[in-house]
């Protein structure tokens, strides 16, 4: 796992909001293609939408050199795919350049100009959909952190106090486990609110794509 001192900020692509969508006929296809034939790049591309690396990160997480690492991520600049997005340094001072997706997403398409752009513009409403539904988590998150929860039951606690201590101690020195963890956060309002909110966008983005923009296509071609 790679070390997070000194303090590594945040980077990103800067279409890190767009989707690419690549057209079969686009004039930069056989680039794209020739370079995604290659697994190890596509496999690189996948670690780099999930996070930003530097080059000796992703030769770390695939196992390979660094040479064979750099000459992947030059043929995947070369593309458009990547770019060198920041710079984080290494424990020793040493600048390292950090790679990221030029788009949020890669989109490879058949079909004419028009269902292209119809396309475009439904992903282009549904990541922006999801990204307002995520602030609105945050929202509720925030709301219910500042709503009051109520004073505890004194009188409880004062009947039996012995009691209350002695179980408040013993609970102390108990560590919830990575799952307990993970339920706690999943359980959470806001992450509840964002979870429920982007699941209903994607069913209303897969009922568009069968009953509306499948059909048109269909008629079209």
């Amino acid at each position: 796992m790679p070390s997070q001192f000194p303090p590594r900020p945040r980077v990103q692509g800067s279409g890190d909001d767009d989707t690419r969508v690549l057209a079969l006929d686009d004039a930069d296809a056989d680039d794209v293609f020739d370079v995604l034939a290659a697994r190890t790049r596509r496999e690189f591309l996948a670690s780099l939408y999930e996070e930003p690396s530097t080059t000796s990160d992703l030769a770390d997480r695939h196992d390979t050199s660094l040479q064979n690492t750099s000459y992947h991520l030059e043929k995947l600049q070369e593309a458009g795919l990547v770019e060198v997005a920041g710079t984080w340094y290494s424990e020793q001072g040493t600048e390292m350049n950090v790679y990221a997706p030029t788009n949020a997403g890669l989109v490879l398409f058949a079909g004419g100009e028009e269902s292209k752009s119809v396309l475009t513009r439904a992903l282009t409403r549904l990541f922006g959909a999801v990204a307002l539904v995520a602030v609105l988590g945050v929202l509720v998150q925030g709301l219910v952190t500042r709503l009051p929860l109520g004073a505890p039951a004194s009188s409880e606690a004062d009947a039996g106090g012995g009691q209350v201590s002695t179980m408040a101690v013993s609970t102390a020195d108990t560590q919830p486990s990575l799952l307990d963890r993970a339920v706690e956060f999943l359980s959470q309002p806001g992450v509840e609110a964002f979870l429920l909110g982007t699941g209903v966008l994607l069913v209303l983005f897969a009922l568009w794509y069968a009953r509306v923009y499948r059909p048109r296509r269909g008629r079209a071609a």
